[in-house]
């Protein structure tokens, strides 16, 4: 009996969440399709057909992905509605069901769409935004650049160039302060592109506008060697700078974030972003756990003959669902600024509405 009432429960859900999920992807879309037009051909590009379509459904696949909490949240309203509509619950109810125990057969539909959103929606995403990151129209996706920058496990490469000369600098990473590189190898070139000099130092002291290497080894291009009690590099590169050339997190899988932050701190660049991109997953989560408890305890209890105070429940629910939203912004970007720790800031709120919809909820 159990097991023929949680596949009928989960059935019914998943058709609510695919009802919303749609109407929402078309409603998106259809947006994002109007300002991709807008872009292009305000700056006097003519693309064809297909490749709009294409942009545009990467645009609403992407924008679905971040608030994909919310449409969770409408997906159990609308399968309350239905299910009271038809007195389902009231059935349910009357077989010894509890609403607690409801909630769980519920949550079960809620855990297969957390598994699918870390896995098939997340993997969606990346690709959306490294598709919108080639088709050049990802300004307001992806405020950061990689294409100077190169990290692997054995350290980072990276380029600049001042006035004429440009720079390739290999190192083994900085110090835990940021103002120094270690094990570094300066490749200069003229401005045709071909090779000056290489310069070889245990550690690079970095400083806007100038770095200073010391007790160097200079070899040219015609093999002879050069000892330099102190190097300088004029370049424009400074540690906040690099920090900002580092890959975008949306452009990593929630499964391989976490190898990349462990080579981000090993070559000593900052992986607070990355930690809270991979917590903010975590944080939708829980808000999905939490808004689907919080709609089964206001949502539970319907009076066929008290339509306005059930519609006044979904009403209140849908204009808390933003505040709460907006507050746990507000917490991750103190978890960001390290004022305090970064899984305090992601899982606090969720977890807050989660005991207080369980709480509310009566037997």
């Amino acid at each position: 009996m159990h097991t023929i009432l949680i596949r009928y429960i989960t059935k019914s859900f998943f058709k609510s969440f695919l009802a919303v999920f749609f109407c929402f992807y078309v409603i998106v879309t259809i947006l994002d399709m109007m300002d991709v037009v807008r872009q292009y051909y305000s700056a006097g590009y003519n693309p064809s057909i297909p490749f709009i379509i294409k942009v545009t459904l990467c645009r609403a696949l992407l924008n679905m992905t971040s608030f994909f909490s919310f449409i969770v949240l409408l997906s159990a309203i609308v399968f309350f509605i239905v299910m009271n509509s038809r007195l389902e619950i009231t059935i349910i109810k009357s077989i010894g069901t509890s609403t607690k125990k409801l909630l769980q057969y519920i949550f079960i539909s809620v855990a297969i769409l957390s598994v699918l959103y870390i896995t098939v929606f997340d993997a969606m995403s990346v690709y959306s935004f490294r598709y919108l990151k080639l088709a050049n129209i990802s300004m307001k996706y992806d405020s950061q650049s990689s294409e100077n920058l190169t990290i692997t496990n054995k350290g980072i490469w990276f380029r600049d160039k001042y006035e004429d000369v440009s720079y390739i600098i290999s190192a083994r990473g900085f110090n835990k302060s940021g103002t120094s590189l270690f094990n570094v190898r300066i490749f200069t070139f003229d401005k045709y592109g071909d090779l000056n000099k290489t310069v070889i130092a245990k550690s690079v002291n970095i400083s806007n506008g100038q770095w200073k290497a010391a007790d160097s080894k200079e070899i040219t291009n015609d093999g002879e060697t050069y000892t330099h009690e102190e190097y300088q590099l004029p370049t424009h590169l400074s540690y906040k700078r690099l920090q900002r050339m580092v890959t975008n997190p949306q452009s990593i899988s929630f499964w391989q974030i976490r190898k990349y932050m462990a080579i981000l701190d090993k070559v000593g660049l900052s992986s607070v972003q990355y930690q809270m991109h991979w917590f903010s997953r975590i944080s939708v989560i829980l808000q999905m756990f939490a808004f689907v408890a919080m709609v089964t305890a206001f949502c539970i209890n319907y009076n066929p003959r008290d339509n306005k105070t059930y519609i006044r429940k979904i009403a209140c629910l849908l204009i808390g669902a933003f505040p709460i939203h907006f507050i746990n912004n507000v917490i991750l970007a103190y978890g960001t600024s390290g004022k305090i720790p970064i899984s305090l800031a992601a899982t606090i709120l969720p977890a807050f509405v989660l005991c207080i919809g369980l709480v509310v909820m009566e037997d």
